[in-house]
């Protein structure tokens, strides 16, 4: 029984895996990506006392203006 509840909750995060793999397609189809150097400049930054917050897409930038 233990296995088919262990099972299910796998196939569960698989597939919710699967659907954040999805959607994170369609933002990179619809411009929403991020310039590599900035991710490794914030990357970079972790741990630091001038840690920076996660870069945005200058798609994202622009609905929050």
């Amino acid at each position: 029984m233990k296995n088919r509840a262990e099972d299910i909750e796998k196939r569960e995060r698989d597939q919710e895996r699967w659907q954040q793999t999805l959607d994170a397609i369609e933002s990179a189809t619809q411009g929403e990506v991020v310039d590599a150097s900035e991710v490794h400049d914030w990357l970079k930054s972790w741990g630091t006392d001038k840690e920076k917050d996660a870069p945005r897409s200058p798609r994202f930038r622009q609905r929050l203006i």
